[in-house]
């Protein structure tokens, strides 16, 4: 999550920062081995709550990565969270027996 803050503050590219931002969360989840097949999408946290995002990655800027590990922390926590919620299998309704 570290890295993906440090490419925000270099900014190398006029379009697509945020996209190869995402992209390199879910790389490095996958290549660490902290998921094997579906990495949380914690884009969508960071499209969910914008004024965190900003200031966590701002507070980066400046120096405080306790800031941005805080926030990055607790998106990951959320998606895994979501994921897993979504992923479990849950038993398939029983239907009541119609009578004929």
């Amino acid at each position: 999550m570290v890295g993906h803050a440090q490419l925000e503050s270099v900014h190398p590219f006029v379009d697509g920062n945020g996209r190869l931002g995402r992209w390199l969360v879910q790389a490095a989840l996958r290549r660490r081995g902290v998921v094997r097949t579906l990495a949380p999408p914690v884009g969508l946290y960071f499209a969910t709550y914008p004024r965190a995002f900003t200031t966590a990655i701002h507070a980066y800027h400046d120096g405080d990565v306790d800031t941005w590990c805080t926030f990055a922390g607790d998106a990951l926590q959320a998606c895994a969270a979501s994921a897993h919620t979504l992923l479990t299998p849950t038993p398939a309704p029983t239907r009541a027996p119609t009578s004929r």
